[in-house]
């Protein structure tokens, strides 16, 4: 192989770009790959080091970085529980100083640790401070018995984090910020039943914007995740019929046909055919054991229709941007449901299995024809775990539990087998 620098900038490019997809390297994965690649004469023993010399020892980095950040967070825990438990006994006006100096404390730190360069600490004295912005806010609503209808607290702490989030641009004050969102949401519905708008506004706007001009695949997802829960209970507390909730998803997966290069399209359109699966093993199981006693179905014309515009919004988008090869997807949006106003639910219930048993074999077929690792391996695991759920509905009630049990692992192990050595047929020389 040539020497020189043309293979050191083109793997160290590639490394970078790893990095900045969310997947990140240490010296020690570079150095054990390196040895692979001068194996296979991909470089040069030369240049695997020079390679390697492009990115610093970071594993002590990262380990001393967390100290700070355990310490701090040990000595606010401290701090706050010394607070609680002599609550009672301070008056309302010291109450109220105690969580103003700890605040100013906490942030005024954090602020000159930033400054100082020392971000890891800065960051978990800035954390602390948001975390005891939220607490005092609490502390002072039972000092001065303020009640609270709604989700304005989260929102008031949430924005605290969304600041630092845009500030700082840091990973953990992403997921502070996403779990205040998320739990003030859940804690809105739970407590007050009601979906908050502004909240669900801050998740949208504010998380979704920074995912997107942030672009890495991991924010892309927890954002996918985050969209989903959002919507479930949304249509929970509009007290909409959930099947509704899956055309919903449809339409999002159809939408997404409709671009040929988004950071966002694969993991809503995954999500949205997670959130088809779901609901397709809930119905199966439903319908094959009679528990559907309270199920309501959606106007049938209604939802046919607007299910044929979605199909067909998503077979364009894909007819245009060359992706007719995963049209099989569509499959587990059909309202098969609706199948029960010619059908017995026990039969359309199992029109659901079979409808499980081919979604998993054409992913299988997919996955082998592309050679797609990831793709054969869910395929490989939701076959598995469609003939296991079958097994367990259908032979539970007259089998002996254990020729049951027995029958069903030398059933798994048999499948797996079979499905493991066409994968290496499939892939031999490797695949994505």
């Amino acid at each position: 192989m040539q020497q020189g620098k043309p293979a050191v900038f083109f793997f160290s490019a590639f490394l970078h770009r790893v990095n900045q997809g969310g997947v990140f390297l240490n010296k020690k994965w570079i150095h054990h790959e390196g040895k692979k690649w001068v194996n296979e004469g991909i470089v040069t023993e030369e240049q695997a080091q020079r390679i390697a010399a492009l990115y610093p020892e970071e594993s002590n980095k990262k380990i001393t970085g967390l100290l700070p950040l355990f310490g701090s967070l040990l000595i606010g825990l401290s701090i706050l529980s010394f607070i609680a438990s002599n609550w009672d006994g301070i008056t309302p006006l010291f109450r109220l100083l105690i969580i103003a100096l700890i605040l100013v404390g906490f942030y005024t730190a954090g602020e000159r640790y930033l400054a100082k360069g020392q971000k890891s600490l800065g960051n978990s004295l800035i954390i602390l401070g948001i975390i005891s912005f939220g607490a005092g806010i609490i502390l002072l609503g039972q000092t001065f018995n303020l009640i609270s209808y709604d989700a304005r607290l989260f929102v008031l702490w949430s924005l605290a984090a969304l600041y630092y989030l845009y500030r700082e641009k840091q990973r953990i004050f992403y997921l502070v910020a996403l779990v205040l969102i998320g739990y003030g949401q859940f804690n809105s519905f739970s407590e007050f039943n009601s979906f908050s708008y502004v909240l669900f506004i801050l998740f949208a706007a504010g998380i979704g914007w920074y995912t997107y001009k942030a672009n890495i695949s991991a924010y892309n997802w927890i954002f996918s995740f985050g969209f989903s829960l959002q919507a479930l209970l949304f249509f929970i507390d509009m007290d909409w019929n959930l099947f509704w909730l899956l055309l919903f998803f449809t339409g999002v997966y159809a939408l997404f046909d409709l671009v040929e290069n988004h950071p966002w399209k694969r993991p809503f359109q995954q999500t949205a055919v997670i959130t088809g699966l779901i609901f397709a093993y809930f119905l199966y199981f439903t319908l094959t054991n009679n528990w559907n006693d309270n199920l309501s179905y959606p106007n049938e014309i209604l939802y046919l229709l607007l299910f044929i515009a979605a199909s067909g919004l998503s077979v364009y988008g894909k007819r245009r941007n060359g992706n007719m090869l995963v049209i099989w997807e569509l499959l587990i949006f059909v309202p098969l449901f609706l199948l029960t106003a010619a059908l017995s639910q026990f039969v359309t219930g199992i029109v659901y299995l079979v409808m499980l048993f081919i979604f998993s074999g054409l992913m299988l077929e997919y996955a082998y024809k592309t050679e797609n690792r990831r793709r054969m391996n869910a395929g490989i695991f939701l076959f598995l775990v469609v003939t296991l759920m079958a097994y367990f509905n259908l032979a539970w009630a007259f089998l002996p539990k254990s020729l049951f049990f027995l029958i069903g692992g030398l059933l798994l192990f048999g499948l797996n087998a079979i499905l493991q050595r066409k994968k290496k047929e499939m892939l031999n020389g490797g695949g994505k």
